[in-house]
């Protein structure tokens, strides 16, 4: 049973629909909340970790068996990992390259709230990935997620 209701994190449907990408690597979740999606990709993973800068949702992760770091992504040092995942405010989208790291990036974004346009302006290489979801009948808990791939090299 998930911690936080849905529209405040991820879908579930994003760890089946990144499970090819993330089988077998080390993960880390940037701003995982409670670490629900965290929960639902570790069936795929080799290890995941998670970075929260609220002390309560990291508290809340913790108490779950899942390895969070308390900070903020965008000032403090991110753990070292293949993959990472993000959903961010729509506001801090263009300061993700400046926090990227040497590996797979899979930025997440709610097209309902113009995140899509925002990653595209980066101007980075890679490809979009459709995500439906349905988790309820309320703002945010069904339609369409888009993940954004790409490589930092």
């Amino acid at each position: 049973m998930p911690i936080l209701e849905v529209p405040w994190r991820s879908p579930l449907a994003v760890a089946e629909a990144v499970k090819d990408i993330i089988k077998g690597k080390t993960v880390c979740e940037l701003e995982c909340a409670c670490g629900d999606l965290m929960k639902e990709m570790q069936k795929y993973t080799m290890d995941i970790i998670g970075m929260e800068l609220n002390s309560d949702m990291v508290l809340a992760a913790k108490a779950r068996g899942l390895e969070i770091i308390k900070g903020n992504v965008f000032t403090d040092q991110i753990p070292d990992a293949d993959i990472y995942y993000i959903w961010c405010d729509g506001s801090m989208i263009k300061n993700i390259p400046n926090i990227m790291k040497i590996g797979t990036w899979i930025i997440a974004s709610d097209p309902s709230e113009g995140e899509d346009t925002e990653i595209t302006k980066l101007g980075l290489e890679g490809y979009w990935i459709e995500v439906p979801y349905n988790e309820g009948e309320l703002w945010r808990q069904k339609g369409t997620f888009r993940l954004f791939v790409t490589e930092k090299k």
